[in-house]
């Protein structure tokens, strides 16, 4: 169990977890996901209790989002702006 249970568990557990919703919403903001070439296409995978991914994993070609510069576009530049938005009680 990477962050373990109870009164010993790991201190910075809610800012991984935090930091791991921004990475992702990241990459899904900025990337189109569809299926690697020449990879079986399947419906559902089978979740599992893992931190880390599989040797198995999902395969996948991330092609780039061309957006037009906007308001919204502001809050993925620069590096610190999850801990910004953190500290401005957006999250």
């Amino acid at each position: 169990m990477p962050f373990s249970l109870g009164t010993r568990s790991c201190i910075g557990k809610g800012l991984a977890l935090v930091e791991i919703l921004l990475t992702l919403s990241n990459i899904i903001w900025r990337f189109d996901l569809e299926p690697a070439e020449g990879m079986e296409y399947c419906q559902e995978y089978t979740l599992q209790d893992h931190v880390t991914g599989a040797k198995k994993g999902p395969f996948l070609k991330f092609r780039p989002v061309h957006r037009a510069q906007g308001k919204e576009d502001h809050i993925w530049n620069g590096v610190d702006n999850g801990r910004s938005m953190m500290a401005a009680g957006y999250v």
